[in-house]
């Protein structure tokens, strides 16, 4: 008997096809799940980011959805090195200890 459904889960398949990367109609989407709207929904319920966005072509609503493009990180160059600077203190070393005493007399 031939299988006529795939063993891979509707999910799979519908992040199988956004895989690609490109925008991917609803209808090629409908293809593979009627409730293909529902298996999305559980996708960004697993933390898949996934967009949408829709086109009116004579008054026609037409869907598309795609994995959300992850930007680069910029390579930031190395730091060079710095000469350790003396940290400057609020009070010099002299005042810092001096004893209470003498600050009496």
């Amino acid at each position: 008997m031939t299988r006529l459904v795939s063993d891979k889960s509707q999910e799979a398949r519908i992040l199988e096809a956004l895989k690609s990367g490109a925008w991917v109609s609803a209808l090629v989407l409908s293809q593979i799940s009627l409730q293909y709207s529902a298996r999305i929904h559980a996708l960004r319920k697993q933390g898949i980011s996934i967009e949408n966005r829709i086109e009116i072509v004579d008054g026609v609503k037409h869907g598309y959805f795609r994995l959300r493009p992850i930007p680069a990180i910029p390579r930031s160059a190395p730091k060079p090195a710095r000469e350790t600077e003396p940290q400057q203190r609020l009070f010099s070393e002299a005042v810092r200890y001096r004893d209470p005493e003498e600050a009496e007399r």
